[in-house]
């Protein structure tokens, strides 16, 4: 099997996170860092989930993460952008996720999210940052795989579209897992409200 040899992606340029997140520079001692979090918080939630340290889709993503006062990486999310190698979720993706591919729009996965302690300003941050690095990519949609009870959260404050209510996977988990899809040119103004963005306008999907 050929192995398809993919360019590791630069930093957008003239993205400002706000404090504390960060973009991770991928090298050998951050990345073991952050797989040992994700591990370590998955394990709680997902037991049957494996990390793969060598996931060569880390290289077609951005990682965001933010520090503690002791310097311990406590939250992260990483956004894939869509390249040959697929996305993360492709092997349970429905099949509207390649219909999206057929006509012609860019697509990134937004997943990895972990904050320990639920402090909703960086949860806040967060999304904003997704937002952000989204128009920087020039992405038109961002899926996710959340739990279900996620649903209407998702719905109700970026307008985003539910796809799969309950996915064939769970990874030991007590939650269903849902599939939704962001259109980014039509997040709802809720959205800019919660995360005082200033609301970006887009080029119509094709």
């Amino acid at each position: 099997m050929e192995t398809k040899m993919i360019a590791p992606l630069e930093v957008p340029p003239h993205i400002k996170l706000d404090e504390p997140l960060q973009i991770l520079v991928q090298n050998d001692k951050n990345m073991k860092e952050v797989c040992q979090l994700w591990q370590q918080e998955y394990k709680t939630i997902y037991p049957k989930y494996k990390i793969n340290h060598n996931d060569p889709l880390n290289k077609r993503s951005h990682i965001l993460y933010s520090r503690n006062k002791d310097q311990h990486i406590v939250s992260t999310a990483r956004l894939t952008l869509d390249s040959p190698l697929g996305l993360p979720d492709d092997d349970v993706y429905p099949r509207e996720i390649n219909l999206y591919r057929e006509r012609g729009l860019k697509l990134m996965e937004f997943g990895r999210f972990i904050s320990q302690g639920g402090n909703l300003q960086l949860i806040k941050n967060y999304y904003k940052s997704v937002y952000l690095i989204a128009l920087a990519e020039k992405v038109d949609v961002i899926a996710m795989t959340i739990k279900d009870k996620d649903i209407a959260l998702h719905r109700n404050l970026m307008g985003a579209y539910l796809l799969s209510s309950n996915m064939n996977t769970d990874n030991g988990s007590q939650y269903k897992m849902a599939c939704m899809s962001w259109e980014v040119n039509k997040t709802k103004a809720r959205f800019f409200n919660w995360t005082r963005l200033p609301q970006h306008t887009m080029e119509p999907a094709l």
